[in-house]
């Protein structure tokens, strides 16, 4: 068959997330249209023979599969960071991808927690020749002024002109920001992204990253609506229309109760892990939680402070200003998502 384009993704791996990795890249090949072909960048963290082979099966004529290995680990570890949280080497490897795919012009950048569901040409073929990527908003859109952005995007999906990221050296200028003060960057290189490529993205549409569990757990309708510019009159009606599932902050290979932990199965079976049971870790013992709210007139907010097992979050006006994380007993208190003090109970 002959194919007019080749859609050129990159994902990185190391052995932990292999596993989801394989799986979204099987929906993405269950869901390409007979016309188009896929080639996947495979980049490795030290994913294992047995993960690389597990991906290496998914190939076929017109879904090749490339598989990079990161070899030397020292200049990520240089970093004067604690990797951790949303920290990891992995994630800082993207901000070298111009460098390791050095023959392509462009690339789509896909994080491995994420259900493709439609064909990416369409996405493929936007037009980000002005720019230097194309990203669909985030859903912490309160980190947009920290960074004097428009809009604050979700580094998850990234549509990637890697031709004018080396002429314009944003790697580097990437680089110069995690040496400098990472604890800037609680997002790691999500926050620095926004702030380095500030008035040079593209906006995309929810279609091409819906955080479908994220926003019926975190967030209204009426909140969603507003970030996409968008009048959905229910959660089905906005995930009908999604290319692609992105499981932020909640992840269906852990809990099976989730919503669209169905759909996420679907995938694994039909992925080469297909033939394996999925098996949960027991749910976690019952957490209770509180929620403060204080309006002005029974519906402009002032105050909202909830208080949950693992967190605890202060918005004032609507804004997210304090958050407090609790790790057994360590505290960590941040303003802005910024890590300001820390103390033990």
């Amino acid at each position: 068959m002959n194919h007019s384009q080749t859609v050129h993704i990159a994902v990185i791996s190391d052995e932990g997330y292999a596993y989801p990795t394989t799986v979204m890249l099987a929906s993405a090949k269950h869901n390409k249209k007979k016309e188009s072909k896929y080639c996947i960048h495979c980049i490795s963290n030290g994913m294992t023979s047995f993960s690389k082979n597990q991906i290496k099966a998914l190939a076929e004529d017109d879904f090749e599969v490339l598989m990079y290995e990161i070899e030397d680990k020292e200049k990520y570890n240089s970093i004067d960071i604690v990797l951790g949280g949303t920290w990891s080497i992995s994630t800082i490897i993207k901000t070298d991808i111009p460098e390791i795919l050095n023959s392509l012009e462009k690339v789509l950048f896909l994080d491995g927690d994420i259900l493709v569901t439609k064909d990416l040409t369409d996405l493929w073929n936007i037009d980000i020749q002005d720019y230097l990527l194309a990203a669909a908003p985030g859903l912490a859109q309160e980190r947009a002024k920290i960074y004097n952005t428009e809009t604050y995007f979700n580094a998850g999906v990234l549509l990637m002109n890697l031709k004018q990221w080396r002429e314009d050296r944003i790697p580097e200028k990437v680089w110069e920001q995690f040496r400098d003060d990472p604890s800037q960057y609680p997002l790691c290189e999500q926050d620095v992204f926004n702030k380095v490529c500030r008035g040079r993205v593209r906006y995309l549409p929810y279609i091409w990253n819906c955080y479908a569990v994220a926003c019926r757990l975190e967030r209204t309708l009426e909140y969603v609506n507003e970030i996409y510019q968008t009048q959905f009159g229910s959660w089905e009606e906005m995930e009908t229309q999604a290319a692609v599932f992105h499981y932020v902050w909640y992840k269906p290979w852990r809990d099976r109760c989730l919503p669209h932990a169905s759909l996420w199965q679907k995938y694994h079976d039909l992925s080469p892990y297909g033939n394996t049971a999925l098996i949960y870790p027991p749910p976690p013992a019952p957490s209770r939680s509180y929620h403060l709210k204080v309006k002005l007139f029974g519906f402009i907010p002032l105050l909202s402070v909830k208080d949950r097992e693992r967190l605890c979050s202060i918005r004032i006006v609507g804004i997210e200003l304090f958050r407090v994380r609790k790790n057994n007993r360590k505290r960590v208190l941040s303003f802005l998502y910024i890590p300001v003090a820390t103390w033990r109970v």
